[in-house]
């Protein structure tokens, strides 16, 4: 999933709560500071920054 797709205002919510399972996912089998989390995290904090401004 790319961080700079465009989002209805239902899909986006959906897509940052899989993006959340996701990193929990992964922070507990591979660790908090693996690669692979800290990319999930970068994606859902883009998407998370996508949404709030999408607020204003």
């Amino acid at each position: 999933m790319e961080v700079n797709e465009l989002y209805d205002s239902s899909g986006i919510l959906e897509d940052i709560e899989l993006l959340r399972r996701e990193l929990i996912e992964s922070g507990l089998k591979s660790g908090f500071n693996s690669e692979e989390t800290i990319k999930v995290s970068q994606i859902l904090d883009g998407v998370i920054n996508q949404y709030l401004l999408s607020k204003w």
